[in-house]
């Protein structure tokens, strides 16, 4: 990875084209959506947790 980082720096390799841009774009954009909705996911599965501890120690 460091020596394509440097072959870039150096411009050796080619710069990428708008069309693929902007598909690249929108890739890391889906992804980060998708990222977002997992911690969400996440967070929710340890408040579930914390809710049913929470509500059983008012029942006692």
């Amino acid at each position: 990875m460091d020596v394509e980082i440097k072959r870039i720096q150096d411009g050796e390799e080619p710069l990428l084209d708008e069309t693929a841009l902007k598909d690249r774009f929108q890739q890391l954009a889906t992804t980060a959506r998708e990222l977002l909705s997992d911690f969400r996911e996440v967070e929710e599965n340890f408040r579930l947790p914390d809710r049913t501890t929470r509500d059983q120690g008012r029942i006692f």
